[in-house]
């Protein structure tokens, strides 16, 4: 009835709110009835439901009221909705009972959705579809065919594991990727540094600056030096420089997200100075926002497709080296050499360090505590690094700006390794 009334509120059809009601009740009888006649009565159900959609396209009825005039008919969709409410019949009578409500209800609201999915589909252009295309390609073909098994010195090098963590990687930036160009004109400087965040922190942090640098040309090439100059960069390197924090604070969800997908141990013991480390950067981020202008904002950078397949590949490497680093720390070098990698590997990305020790604190190879402190630490290493990337790319007004901002945060993350308990 839901799916009937949606369809006979929404189009001009002679199949409404009881047509599908009575399609439904057939599936549900002719399901009743196959334990006794056969299954073949099902199929001879689902052709006569079938047929009569045929038999209502082709015909040119017309509506009850002659003022009107309008045909009425049964399009495409409609009928492929009837034919899956009279499967959902089917189903109620084989007593799949919840099933047979989620398809209902993913029925009526995919054929309510028909405006918001064919402008999103309208909004695609080629890099999106070849992203959609890769992402297949990384999740539906790569994956199956990898073997699932031990290689390697260690052993801790399994090909359908490294590429699992790379379609776990792909799936949520990819996921924030098309957030980001669902929202199109609407997103706010705030929006897009937190889709950018999910994105690529590192990659926010370089368009960022980079922006900031070029605000500051702009009112070198268009202003007289002076006060107004000044202000001109100021403001920019201002906003690059929260939206870079806002991107970095980000990561955080990111890293408990990867936690709690391979290791609850992890996740469990990291939770506690991980939100910490979260609410001093949005802290952070809120005061460096109360202190600018009202009204300041930019446009937003284009972020390049998440799904490229040399960068899943990219990845895979990176995490497999990651892998034998851990590793080979810990059985040659101790809880010390587990730091170095941690902050050698956290320079450029957090993902790699934190998958590594998810995993290896899932075989009891490494102690929670320990894990989540070296992931700490890369991400004192990554707010280093960041810190240099906007400078080398944005000049100095951001560069003190978001060294500051690093500077703060890096003492608590130095502090919850020496203090927590």
């Amino acid at each position: 009835m839901l799916v009937g009334l949606q369809r006979e509120h929404a189009a001009k059809t002679v199949a409404g709110i009881r047509t599908f009601a009575l399609i439904t009740l057939l599936g549900a009888v002719c399901g009743l009835m196959m334990t006794t006649v056969g299954a073949w009565l099902v199929a001879v159900g689902l052709a006569g439901v079938a047929g009569m959609i045929l038999m209502a396209e082709g015909r040119e009825g017309r509506c009850a009221s002659p003022a009107k005039q309008e045909d009425v008919h049964i399009g495409t969709t409609t009928g492929v909705a009837a034919m899956v409410m009279y499967g959902v019949g089917v189903m109620l009578a084989m007593n799949l009972v919840a099933m047979a409500l989620i398809v209902a209800g993913v029925t009526a609201i995919l054929l309510q959705m028909k405006k918001p999915l064919h402008e999103w589909v309208g909004k695609l252009d080629a890099t999106d579809w070849r992203a959609i295309s890769q992402f297949v390609l990384i999740t539906l073909v790569i994956l199956p065919v990898l073997p699932n098994q031990r290689y390697g010195p260690y052993q801790v090098l399994n090909p359908y594991r490294i590429w699992l963590m790379v379609v776990l990687i792909v799936t949520i930036s990819l996921g924030a990727y098309v957030a980001y160009k669902l929202l199109g004109a609407k997103r706010g400087t705030v929006v897009g540094g937190l889709l950018g965040g999910l994105i690529s922190s590192t990659a926010t942090t370089v368009s960022f600056a980079r922006m900031a640098r070029e605000k500051g040309i702009e009112a070198s090439g268009h202003m007289s030096a002076g006060w107004g100059r000044g202000k001109q960069v100021t403001r920019g390197a201002s906003l690059g420089a929260v939206v870079i924090m806002l991107a970095t604070a980000v990561v955080n969800v990111r890293v408990l997200v990867l936690m709690g997908v391979v290791s609850r141990e992890m996740l469990m013991a990291a939770w506690g100075p991980v939100m910490v480390i979260l609410g001093v950067m949005l802290l952070v981020c809120a005061a460096g926002y109360g202190l600018m202008k009202p009204g300041e904002t930019t446009d937003n950078p284009l972020h390049g497709n998440p799904a490229q397949l040399k960068m899943a590949m990219l990845f895979a490497s990176m995490y497999a080296m990651v892998l034998l680093a851990v590793a080979f720390a810990k059985e040659h070098l101790g809880n010390q050499g587990l730091y170095a990698v941690g902050a050698i590997s956290g320079l450029t990305d957090l993902d790699a360090i934190t998958l590594s020790l998810a995993n290896m604190v899932s075989r009891g190879q490494v102690d929670p505590a320990t894990a989540w402190r070296v992931v700490v630490v890369a991400t004192m290493a990554n707010l280093a690094f960041k810190a240099g990337i906007a400078g080398l790319i944005g000049g100095r007004a951001i560069f003190w700006r978001v060294a500051l901002m690093f500077g703060m945060v890096g003492a608590v993350c130095a502090g919850l390794v020496v203090a927590w308990p």
